[in-house]
């Protein structure tokens, strides 16, 4: 394969960027990012991806429109970003603001020649195959299901496969299958229609040429002629219809019309007439009925007497009312006189009750003021009781709080004696680490210049070693280099496995190197010592400034003691009026003393209190309720005295209204008797006068009710004359508005019945006569119906078809039988397209046991060489739906039996942390890479993967990318914030031999963020000189 690999990277004004170059081998090897968080890492990987796809996918959800400000450097000039990269002879990718770079170009540049798929978004590839971002959503398994499906469809080749299926089975094509096969169905339906058509032509054709041979043939003349005089007939006849139609068959029509009309209104009129069948005995029995004078005068003579007799009741009634009435004013006069005299002697009788009433509750209340006044005394008392207990308390309460405070200084005092101790121990600490401290001081001058010494050796050693081992066999330089790395103890060939006595093994290596290349070897044991040396002179260096860092902290935690001490001491000052600290102490202890000693007088002076306490407390309470009944049975009976007040009040204002005089009241006893008798009396004549009104009232109701049936038989007579007299008017009116002269009388009825009968018969005849005429005419008319049937032929089908119908129906099932096998063959051709599409559709469904499953596998083994919890593994499902391919992610158990038992039909997001997400991503990422490899440019670009490095097992993931490099020929870009981390991954590409090259971040700055020079391992410089060699032979030779 033709690899290329990026040689030289630039970064102008991008993110955190300011001017950035770095020159790498264009080898496989790896490039590591090292900095802080916050400097950048992310931004270079965003620079190489945005230069390779013009897009950073992970700022496309919160950037809106085609805006790239966020993207250039701050404190620079809008659109100034420009990164490029360099292929080294196999050319360049430069990518500036606001400058189009066609995808194509990048296209041509890395896709393989083998690599026969059509790439049209080269930024999906190299998602899926070589970037690996920090943020969770550029991770794959983080994406959206649609962006997972697109990335996947590429390289994978189901959408050609699917776009074959689709241009074979899709929708057009279905459809264009439809119309196809509906146009010839509409060919058959249309060569049918017509055959139906030619046949009724040619049958109506053949009745018409019959039906005109059999009536034969009559002149237009002699059809008016016969029709002129029919119409006469039928004026003669009396029945109407509409002159002046020319057209014979009108005529006939118009005359048809007329019988039909005729011989309905005939028939109807006969129907009308049975009706009048009974009206002339009917009319003769109303015209006997009609004069009945002697009925008539008695009744009325029978009205007249029963009118005389009830106006005398009435007059009866009357005069008893009158009296009635009379009688009812005197008793109702007596009545109210008797009432308002008993009134009045009930109000006297209040007055004297009130009066008592009211005397009786103001000595009430004088009793109930007395006990009121006893108890408040009591409560007073019982107050000035507990106000004294309160007193006492509080002197308690108060030197309790003395004491707190006392208690409080006191040990305040012992912190501060604690505290001068530790002052003392701290100072004395301080003393000692400060010799220790320029005894370091001192040894670390030295060791720093002996460290710096050391440096050189190593250099030098360097600068010996390396054209020594380039002078080497790549045998000689292995042995030497496995010898350098072997140690008196090892026992263990890291070859073979065989095991040794301690130090053989050693002597053994020394052995193979010095007969390969006794210099090489001695080289190396130099370089090997001076750079123990140098390591152990770090260590030493690292000892005392940790010697001179204790003094520090010793210093710090004397200014803490100092500090505590200071603060207590100040708080004691402002409380005691004390000098020293030895008086402090004593003063707060002799006053804790003088608090105890006050409290506890105090309190045994208190003893009993809070029982005598709580007995006057309930006496109080006690007494308290009683005040508080006491008022409310004296607040009840003032309501009571006012209540009899206002009573009191209005029955005298009652009495001195009256009329009567107090003493005409006290001697009314009489005349209240004698009411009573003239009432009784009253009420005696009112009960006869209403008996007799009663008795006059009956009578007169006799005479109504006698008065009422005599007018009731008048009424009747009358109404009944009158009916009489109506329907006889009514039986005259309906028999001439039939038409039927003078009164009802069956001769009439008779003679009218035979006219109309006659009428009908003459109307039958000249129906059968219009009949015979109309077929006449249809014969006239066959001719013209067969002219314009034989012209509608010869314009459907030309006039050879019809002179020869028959042969036109030959033609015509020749055509259908042509069209039918269209149909089929197009029937057919779909039939074939659908097993071919169903065939399509079953190796789309083959795609994840085709495609996905050896995918899956790689996945699997990424993840067991890479996961410290290699248990659960991301796996890619696929499954065909109709005309798409639905893309899921699941998760695969390692052991059988947890497959089983758990649920793989979960996303993984919910059963993964994020931390073997993250892992799985990049596992996902190494298996598509190794399994599409579509570019020459064979590259892994890792943002920090090892960030959850307690999921990814640190020395395997290094291993892999030694593998990856050594094996595959990758190029790697990678980026860690831990320093230590990188030192780890270039000393094990150091003993692999495998170019490594550090870059490190160190500061932000308003130009760019800094960085230090590139660093190379020694197969990176090699590997750089080897590839600038042959750049200057080829120049040589190109100049040449």
């Amino acid at each position: 394969m033709d690899q290329i690999f990026i040689s030289e990277i630039e970064i102008e004004d991008f993110r955190t960027f300011g001017r950035f170059n770095i020159q790498i081998p264009a080898a496989p090897g790896l490039t590591l990012i090292v900095g802080a968080n916050g400097l950048g890492k992310s931004s270079f990987f965003d620079a190489l991806e945005w230069c390779l796809t013009d897009d950073v996918k992970r700022f496309r959800p919160y950037v809106q429109g085609s805006s790239n400000r966020h993207l250039t450097r701050r404190n620079a000039t809008d659109g100034e970003h420009m990164v490029r990269l360099s292929f080294g002879a196999a050319g360049e990718i430069t990518r500036k603001s606001g400058e189009s770079l066609p995808p194509r170009a990048v296209v041509e540049l890395l896709k393989a020649e083998r690599w026969a798929a059509e790439i049209s978004d080269v930024g999906t590839y190299l998602a899926f195959t070589h970037f690996l971002g920090q943020a969770s959503e550029s991770r794959f398994a983080n994406r959206e299901r649609r962006t997972q499906w697109e990335t996947l469809r590429g390289p994978s080749g189901i959408d050609r496969l699917e776009e074959v299926k689709s241009s074979l089975v899709g929708k057009g094509v279905h459809l264009a299958f439809g119309r196809r096969m509906q146009r010839e169905r509409e060919v058959i339906d249309a060569i049918d229609t017509l055959r139906r058509r030619w046949q009724d032509w040619m049958g109506n054709l053949s009745s018409l040429r019959k039906a005109a041979l059999a009536v034969g043939d009559l002149s237009a003349e002699d059809l008016g002629n016969l029709l002129d005089t029919l119409e006469l007939d039928c004026r003669i006849a009396g029945i109407e219809f509409a002159d002046g139609r020319v057209d014979p068959a009108e005529r006939i029509a118009g005359l048809r019309g007329a019988l039909s009309d005729f011989d309905r209104d005939v028939i109807t009129r006969i129907e009308m007439l049975s009706k009048f069948d009974s009206y002339p005995a009917r009319y003769i029995e109303l015209a006997s009925k009609t004069v009945s004078v002697e009925a008539e005068a008695i009744l009325r003579s029978r009205v007249k007497e029963s009118e005389r007799s009830l106006k005398d009741a009435g007059q009866r009634v009357l005069t008893c009312s009158i009296d009635s009435e009379r009688v009812s004013e005197q008793l109702s006069k007596a009545i109210q006189r008797l009432s308002e005299l008993e009134m009045l002697r009930s109000d006297l009788e209040l007055v004297v009750a009130n009066t008592r009433e009211i005397g009786r509750l103001r000595a009430e209340k004088l009793s109930l003021l007395a006990r009121i006044a006893d108890e408040k005394i009591k409560v007073n008392l019982l107050r000035q009781d507990l106000d004294e207990v309160s007193r006492r308390a509080a002197i308690v309460s108060d030197r309790a709080k003395i004491l707190s405070d006392a208690v409080r200084r006191s040990s305040l005092a012992d912190e501060l004696v604690v505290a001068t101790n530790e002052k003392a121990e701290c100072e004395a600490t301080l003393e000692q680490a400060n010799m220790m401290a320029a005894l370091a001081a001192q040894d670390l001058k030295r060791l720093e210049e002996e460290r710096l010494e050391a440096a050189h050796r190593v250099e030098a050693a360097v600068l010996v070693v390396t054209p020594l081992r380039q002078r080497a066999t790549s045998l000689a330089s292995a042995v030497a280099e496995l010898a350098s790395h072997i140690h008196t103890d090892d026992r263990t060939c890291p070859v073979c496995a065989t095991e040794f006595a301690a130090g053989r093994l050693k002597l053994i290596a020394e052995g193979m190197a010095a007969a390969q290349d006794a210099d090489l070897a001695s080289a190396e044991a130099s370089y090997r010592m001076r750079a123990e040396r140098l390591g152990s002179l770090e260590r030493v260096i690292e000892e005392r400034k940790k010697v001179i860092g204790a003094r520090d902290a010793r210093r710090q935690e004397l200014d803490l003691v100092v500090e505590r001490a200071g603060s207590i001491e100040r708080i004691l000052s402002s409380e005691l009026p004390a000098a020293s600290l030895d008086t402090l102490v004593s003063m707060a202890k002799s006053l804790r003393s003088d608090a105890e000693t006050a409290y506890t007088t105090a309190v045994a002076e208190n003893a009993g209190n809070d029982a005598r306490s709580s007995a006057m407390l309930a006496r109080l309470a006690a007494s308290q309720d009683g005040l508080s009944t006491l008022e409310g049975l004296l607040e009840a009976a003032s309501r009571a005295e006012n209540e009899r007040e206002i009573a009191l009040t209005d029955v005298r204002s009652r009495i001195e209204t009256s009329n009567d005089s107090i003493i005409a009241l006290n001697n009314s006893q009489y005349e209240i008797m004698t009411l009573r008798q003239e009432i009784l009396a009253l009420r005696i004549q009112e009960l006869s006068c209403k008996h007799a009104a009663l008795k006059a009232g009956e009578e007169e109701m006799v005479w109504r009710t006698t008065m009422a049936a005599a007018q009731g038989e008048m009424d009747a007579f009358l109404a009944q004359k009158v009916a009489f007299i109506e329907e006889s008017h009514s039986l005259v009116s309906t028999w001439v508005q039939a038409g039927l002269p003078g009164e009802p009388s069956a001769i009439t009825l008779q003679a009218r019945g035979s006219e109309l009968h006659q009428s009908k018969i003459n109307a039958h005849l000249l129906q059968d006569r219009v009949v015979a005429l109309a077929k006449q005419h249809e014969a006239t008319l066959s001719r013209t119906t067969i002219a314009n049937i034989v012209r509608q032929m010869a314009e459907t089908a030309g006039e050879v078809a019809a002179n020869d119908p028959d042969g036109f129906l030959e033609e015509l099932d020749r055509r259908e039988v042509s069209a039918r096998s269209s149909l089929k063959m197009t029937e057919s051709a779909q039939e074939a397209v659908k097993i071919f599409g169903a065939r399509l559709t079953d190796e789309a469904s083959d795609f994840a046991t085709k495609f996905l499953e050896p995918l899956n596998d790689r996945i699997g083994e990424f993840n067991d060489a890479l996961l410290t919890t290699s248990g659960e593994s991301i796996f890619l499902d696929a499954k065909h739906q109709k005309n798409r391919t639905k893309f899921d992610l699941k998760i695969r158990y390692k052991d059988p039996k947890a497959d089983i038992l758990h649920s793989t039909d979960l996303p993984p997001q919910v059963v993964l942390s994020e931390g073997q997400l993250a892992a799985n991503g990049f596992s996902i990422l190494c298996a598509a890479s190794t399994a599409y490899p579509w570019a020459r440019w064979r590259a892994l670009l890792m943002d920090d993967p090892l960030q959850h490095n307690d999921i990814v097992h640190v020395a395997s993931f290094v291993d892999l990318m030694r593998n990856m490099v050594s094996l595959n020929k990758y190029q790697l870009f990678m980026s860690t914030h831990d320093a230590a981390e990188a030192e780890f991954i270039r000393q094990k590409f150091d003993a692999a031999n495998l170019p490594c090259t550090i870059v490190g971040l160190t500061a932000p700055s308003r130009e760019g963020v800094r960085y230090a020079p590139a660093r190379f391992n020694e197969s990176a410089l090699i590997k750089m000189q080897e590839l600038d060699i042959a750049e200057q032979a080829q120049a040589r030779q190109r100049n040449s």
